[in-house]
């Protein structure tokens, strides 16, 4: 929400909270995006790729077939996207 709102540091620092929580590759994979796309608000494009990366490796390790075809696909389109 802060992201969509514009409140990019907050988003930040709420998903670096999350992060480490987060124990499945779902949420890993949530958050991770989520933060990638507070850096692109920021305009830190380099930082957001780098992100996109990590959140596509943990998106390989999601246990459902289904799920983790979803993300790896939405996550690849993020990174091909200029």
């Amino acid at each position: 929400m802060a992201t969509a709102a514009g409140r990019h540091d907050e988003a930040l620092a709420a998903c670096t909270r999350g992060l480490t929580h987060a124990s499945g590759a779902i949420g890993r994979t949530s958050l991770l995006v989520t933060e990638a796309r507070a850096w692109i608000g920021k305009g830190d494009a380099a930082k957001a790729h780098r992100v996109l990366e990590e959140a596509l490796r943990s998106a390989r390790a999601i246990g459902n077939q289904r799920l983790r075809e979803r993300n790896v696909q939405r996550i690849s389109a993020m990174i091909a996207s200029p």
